[in-house]
């Protein structure tokens, strides 16, 4: 496996404000479908991975800095890749030195279909678009929003909101499940016929459904649970906070 540093890579551009500094890196892989992906941006980062129909990973990393950062602190903002045709790696590295608030946003773009990803974010968003693979997440601080997955997900956050937006008639792949300790649950079902196992609960909150039925929300002292098949049934979907509103559209 190769290790390759980003300040190598093929496009590079900084700027400086009196509000601040801004660099901009971007870097291009071949990289084929059925691959894997890790990302690890801890203890602070934030990610949006978002599937193309290329043989091929485009990195981009955006890092700023404030008024009060000193010359010479976004190159303290450093990070890794290690590659292959088949396995990336985007590893954050150990910030120290920086004299003022730093934020780093990572943009990937990876085949769309088989490719399995694993990421990890101290603190900040994680946004995954458009892909269908086995994938996990896990936040200790931060959002989660998931636009038209499909395949295997597994993702918590300990503090942040979960936001899931499903599309085509069912859940295709294994499960969907998506659970946040301390934040709200908004998942949007497709407007057309959906067919899927949906469980939601909240240890303390409420659950409420914006589309037309009987819903039978069971409830014990302060936690709610909703238990529905619909439609043929098929693959579990399943989201949770431990406390927060969840709430279930359509749209």
């Amino acid at each position: 496996m190769k290790l390759t540093f980003l300040l190598a890579c093929l496009l590079s551009l900084r700027s400086a404000t009196a509000t601040g500094a801004e660099s901009r890196e971007v870097r291009v892989l071949d990289f084929y479908p059925g691959g894997k992906v890790t990302v690890d941006l801890r203890p602070r980062g934030s990610a949006k991975i978002v599937g193309w129909e290329h043989a091929s990973l485009r990195l981009e990393v955006i890092r700023r800095t404030d008024g009060q950062a000193s010359e010479g602190d976004l190159e303290k903002i450093r990070f890794e890749v290690a590659e292959t045709p088949t396995l990336a790696a985007v590893q954050a590295l150990p910030v120290t030195g920086v004299t003022g608030p730093w934020s780093a946003h990572y943009t990937l773009h990876v085949p769309r279909d088989r490719t399995d990803l694993r990421v990890s974010v101290g603190q900040g968003s994680v946004e995954i678009e458009n892909i269908n693979g086995w994938i996990e997440v896990d936040v200790g601080s931060g959002d989660l929003l998931f636009t038209r997955v499909s395949g295997y997900v597994s993702a918590s956050t300990r503090s942040g909101h979960v936001r899931a937006r499903l599309d085509g008639d069912r859940w295709k792949g294994h499960s969907f499940s998506a659970a946040t300790h301390k934040g709200d649950v908004e998942l949007v079902l497709p407007a057309s016929d959906f067919s899927v196992q949906l469980f939601a609960s909240t240890d303390v909150g409420e659950i409420l459904i914006g589309y037309p039925g009987e819903h039978a929300v069971f409830k014990k002292k302060k936690k709610r649970a909703l238990i529905e098949v619909l439609g043929r049934g098929g693959s579990a979907v399943k989201v949770h906070t431990k406390s927060g509103t969840v709430r279930i559209n359509r749209g």
